[in-house]
């Protein structure tokens, strides 16, 4: 199976996720910018819900790694974790793609 193109989810946090029990960052630290989802392989699902964090002005991603073939969910939180081999070096990356009405590009 290949690899699937990134799909951007602006102002999404998924159900499934709160379904299994992981829930959203807490306000009103913390405002929902979005979730990135991508598929690095046959067997896994990446999905990156992104914060803003208003207290150091930057955009956080917890990453949660669907294992399909292990039936697991690892998550990374508040930056550590492994996230190259998804993202690359990308937790604090600003993500204007997921704000609507914005140019994509880097800060």
């Amino acid at each position: 199976m290949n690899s699937l193109p990134t799909l951007s989810m602006p102002g999404t946090y998924l159900q499934e996720l709160k379904d299994c029990g992981i829930n959203e960052r807490g306000v009103p630290r913390n405002e929902l910018v979005g979730c990135v989802v991508t598929q690095p392989s046959g067997s896994q699902l990446a999905i990156e819900a992104v914060f803003h964090d208003k207290r150091d002005s930057q955009d956080d991603g917890d990453l949660h790694v669907v294992n399909f073939g292990d039936k697991t969910i690892t998550s990374f939180h508040r930056g550590w974790g492994t996230w190259v081999g998804y993202y690359g070096d990308q937790h604090h990356a600003y993500k204007s793609y997921l704000r609507g009405g914005t140019i994509s590009e880097a800060k």
